[in-house]
């Protein structure tokens, strides 16, 4: 499936990792922070990178409930599927 994505959307982790796989010129959005791992691999595969920030998100305790702002999330997938078009 990410051979073949335009647009990859999901929350910074290890599933996100398999951008490896997808094609130069593809867009990920990537909701929340960890490190630039996810940015670095996002380079290397020349694909566009989109992060959405989160609110009251705990990275020592990840089972720690937080908030995605939907509209933030609307505009970076309007602007990764604009960007890849």
């Amino acid at each position: 499936m990410f051979s073949r994505a335009r647009v990859v959307v999901g929350e910074h982790g290890s599933a996100m990792k398999n951008l490896l796989f997808a094609p130069a010129g593809a867009a990920a959005v990537v909701i929340n922070f960890l490190n630039n791992t996810q940015a670095s691999i996002a380079a290397l595969r020349d694909q566009h990178y989109l992060y959405v920030p989160t609110l009251g998100f705990d990275p020592s305790n990840h089972a720690t409930p937080y908030e995605v702002d939907l509209a933030r999330l609307e505009h970076a997938l309007r602007h990764a599927l604009r960007c890849t078009a």
